[in-house]
């Protein structure tokens, strides 16, 4: 497979997730051993789901800095392959360029939530699929992946946001 092929299909699968934590499509389990936590991680996913919803409407219509709204100002991305980047104008960056390069969907399904306090982690997978467009490397091929994910929320000012975001491919990259 050749690089540039390579390049786009984790570029491809990384937008992916970036919208799958956005999807409104999830069958969340509630985890926890107190009430206290039952009650706290019901409160959240709603807000959590309510939140997802705007940034699946503004990735998918490519309203990239809106979608950036809804993540702290210290938000970390861990792409597969890919050294870390933090912050809002990275983020905007790397998610527009992506854009340029064709067209992604993703059928998410999130298989966990749990929050205490300030913070919420959720955990799912998605299947994502690539289009290459006009703007996509010379060679680009269609593709479709099957990826998990990670995602660590923030409660900032009453509101929470995507502090972090973690994911892979199940499948290797050939």
């Amino acid at each position: 497979m050749s690089q540039t092929h390579l390049s786009i299909r984790r570029l491809s699968a990384a937008l992916a997730v970036l919208l799958a934590a956005c999807g409104t499509r999830s069958s969340v389990q509630q985890q926890g051993t107190a009430s206290n936590t039952d009650a706290e991680t019901s409160a959240a996913r709603a807000e959590i789901e309510a939140t997802t919803t705007d940034l699946t409407r503004w990735l998918s219509t490519g309203a990239v800095d809106s979608a950036a709204s809804r993540l702290t100002d210290d938000y970390h991305f861990l792409p597969p392959d890919a050294q870390p980047d933090s912050g809002h104008v990275n983020f905007v960056r790397v998610v527009k360029g992506m854009l340029a390069a064709g067209k992604t969907s993703q059928q998410n399904t999130m298989e966990s939530l749990v929050a205490s306090g300030p913070i919420a982690v959720s955990r799912g997978r998605v299947i994502a699929t690539f289009t290459p467009g006009a703007g996509a490397p010379k060679g680009a091929k269609a593709s479709v992946d099957t990826l998990k994910y990670l995602w660590q929320w923030r409660r900032v000012d009453g509101r929470w946001l995507l502090a972090a975001a973690a994911w892979n491919a199940n499948s290797p990259r050939r």
